[in-house]
């Protein structure tokens, strides 16, 4: 009963995957603590995997004793507060792993949504280009096919290199030209 009730106060039963040791170590605090020191002097402490799988084996009887039960009779008996506690922490971990399992379909979903997507927009995108392809080639079929009209260039001398070198050709074709306006 020491053990159900730590596993429920700590929620080892509905651990996530990979966090099943660290609950478990604070499920053997609490049971450690809970049990007078005398006891410990001839019986030894109980490891994380004992007491996990005391709990996979206690929930495991009360599972099989649940669906004989239910299949043998419709006769309700009456539960002790230890087959009661058991059964709401496999109500819980059954709930707990619907729901996980339902989070994941749920991911699934999005993703596979998400794909359809993309290649939904990649065919598009396939069509577009290839009717682009397909438009140019009839363009250049086209017998009053004339040419592109040049780009606009600005009549600015474009120097590159040193910046100081640059400055000083300005300067002297700037001096040049003062002079044959003279």
């Amino acid at each position: 009963m020491l053990l159900l009730k730590c596993v429920r106060t700590t929620d080892a039963h509905r651990a996530k995957h990979g966090d099943h040791d660290r609950k478990y170590e604070e499920v053997r605090s609490a049971f450690i603590e809970n049990i007078p020191g005398c006891i410990w002097k001839y019986q030894c402490q109980p490891s994380i995997k004992t007491l996990r799988d005391k709990m996979r084996t206690m929930m495991a009887q009360r599972r099989k004793e649940n669906r004989e039960d239910t299949a043998a009779s419709g006769i309700a008996e009456e539960l002790t507060d230890f087959e009661r506690l058991l059964d709401e922490l496999i109500a819980e971990k059954e709930d707990h792993e619907l729901f996980q399992f339902q989070e994941r379909e749920a991911a699934n979903a999005k993703e596979q949504k998400l794909v359809e997507t993309g290649k939904i927009i990649q065919k598009m995108a396939l069509e577009k280009k290839r009717s682009r392809e397909e438009g140019t080639a009839r363009n250049l079929d086209k017998s009053d096919h004339r040419p592109l009209p040049k780009p606009r260039t600005s009549n600015k001398t474009v120097l590159h290199g040193d910046q100081s070198l640059n400055n000083d050709v300005r300067e002297q074709l700037e001096e040049n030209y003062r002079l044959e306006e003279r």
